[in-house]
């Protein structure tokens, strides 16, 4: 096992709890890689290097929304979904009474999953769909989509079918041989009142910052290192490292942190976003050695 954020089927020992009425409960482990837009979550990772047995461990926190952005390479992958803990979606909804549009898309870092509004003009020929009615689930899958939004699609869709005890009926569409009166279409016929906001699923451009805090002189102090292009070599093994992408905050820790700056880490974090215009952003905790392929990306040359 190498030091690194392990990919969702080897995170034996992880832990996710959401926040429920501001308490933080255990989080059903069938539901791992499902989030809700209104709750927020804290995911840890706990692993040993080959060579030691000393325990190590990651921490992401963030809002549903952008946990799902975060841990795009988790798998199963599964939705984000409308609503919290008080929607009673997993609890009180009746398969028969399930109607929501799932909409798989897919890039280069991989392809993200969201629940949205059931109108055909969300239909997409680019990507591909599930239609989950509870006992009837449908795979729509648009002329230009790629093999691995499909597959996806596959692997989601026979997940659903085993959770209902293989009751429910399955039907695979695609665009091009699906004729307009087929009762699929019938289904989107959800108002706008309660739209999705319309969020852009591919990645942008942002602006990278990167802050230091330190106790070097005596106490702690909270400073900017790099505004634009941030490099590996702007990290030191001294000190606590705030890397924002502005898609995602990095808490880095230097081996040689003292333990007050250790402590206070993700405290400056949380304080610096709230400054900004990017304020819910997810926020992981990562060592020094133990990087994540998204943190390692975001470094230019």
């Amino acid at each position: 096992m190498t030091g690194k954020i392990l990919t969702w089927p080897y995170l034996d020992q992880i832990r996710k709890r959401m926040s429920k009425k501001f308490k933080v409960t255990n989080w059903a482990k069938d539901e791992y890689g499902s989030f809700y837009n209104g709750d927020s979550y804290i995911i840890l990772n706990t692993y040993k290097n080959k060579d030691s047995d000393k325990l190590l461990y990651d921490v992401h926190f963030g809002l549903g929304n952008t946990v799902l952005r975060m841990n795009m390479e988790l798998q199963p992958i599964k939705p984000l979904m409308e609503g919290g803990a008080e929607t009673g979606f997993r609890s009180a909804q009746k398969q028969a009474e399930i109607k929501r549009l799932l909409h798989f898309r897919g890039d280069k870092k991989g392809v993200v999953v969201k629940e949205i509004l059931r109108k055909r003009s969300k239909l997409d020929s680019n990507d591909v769909y599930i239609l989950d009615l509870g006992l009837q689930i449908y795979q729509w899958n648009g002329e230009n989509c790629n093999k691995d939004e499909k597959f996806k699609a596959m692997q989601y869709l026979q997940d659903l079918k085993s959770k209902r005890s293989g009751k429910a009926s399955v039907e695979t569409l695609d665009e091009v041989d699906t004729p307009d009166t087929h009762k699929f279409y019938s289904y989107l016929d959800q108002d706008d009142e309660e739209d999705d906001d319309d969020e852009t699923y591919e990645a942008q451009k942002f602006r990278k910052t990167l802050h230091k805090l330190s106790n070097e002189s005596g106490e702690l102090q909270f400073s900017l290192v790099s505004d634009g292009t941030v490099t590996r070599n702007d990290f030191k093994s001294q000190d606590v490292f705030i890397f924002d992408t502005q898609g995602e905050v990095f808490v880095w820790i230097g081996r040689r942190t003292s333990e007050d700056e250790r402590k206070n880490g993700m405290a400056y974090a949380h304080k610096y976003l709230m400054g900004t215009d990017h304020p819910t952003i997810p926020i992981t905790v990562l060592n020094e050695g133990q990087e994540s392929t998204v943190f390692n990306s975001a470094l230019g040359n």
